[in-house]
């Protein structure tokens, strides 16, 4: 019984060698204010093997907030790595489970013949604009899938946004007022 327990942990930890990690990139924390807008990318730290190509989402799935954009920073021929249409797929967001958010789309593959060939680490999509709709946090996870039956988590940022001064004095004002007629 142990040796099947070890052989499965075994296969289990060579299986999630070889797939592709992706990440957000370009996003430090920073507080946004209303309409502010900042570049966002998708990176694969790891690099991946030939035929591990899959599908991703980076979907706003809480929060005032919209995703536009993207392009394809070309890896070295053979690999490949595409944007997807917003308009040819505005479904998607319904199949990763998040209808009607505001989302972009893409696909990274790479078509060699060798079998041992690495795709490199590094970044493969660019300017990924997220564009700042309101007050409050937003949630962004990124999404992947394979055969469209499956769908993992692979990534999650929050993005505070602020109101703009005018709104913070507003605020203000009316505290103090609430507070005058209170006597």
């Amino acid at each position: 019984m142990k040796k099947i327990l070890v052989l499965a942990i075994i296969l289990a930890v060579a299986s999630l060698a070889n797939a592709i990690t992706l990440q957000i990139n370009g996003y430090d924390g920073a507080t946004l204010k209303p309409s502010e807008t900042i570049a966002l990318g998708i990176n694969t730290p790891d690099g991946f093997v030939q035929g591990e190509g899959l599908f991703w989402g980076l979907i706003v799935s809480n929060g005032p907030g919209t995703l536009s954009g993207g392009s394809v920073i070309m890896p070295p021929a053979p690999d490949a790595a595409m944007m997807l249409d917003p308009e040819d797929y505005a479904d998607l967001a319904e199949l990763f489970g998040y209808s009607g958010a505001s989302s972009v789309f893409g696909s990274i593959d790479t078509f060699v013949a060798d079998e041992g060939y690495t795709a490199p680490p590094g970044l493969y999509f660019n300017n990924i604009m997220f564009h700042c709709d309101g007050q409050g946090d937003v949630i962004l996870h990124l999404v992947t899938t394979i055969g469209f039956e499956n769908f993992d988590l692979v990534d999650s940022i929050t993005i505070s946004q602020i109101p703009e001064p005018m709104t913070l004095s507003l605020l203000g004002i009316g505290g103090l007022l609430l507070r005058k007629f209170r006597r």
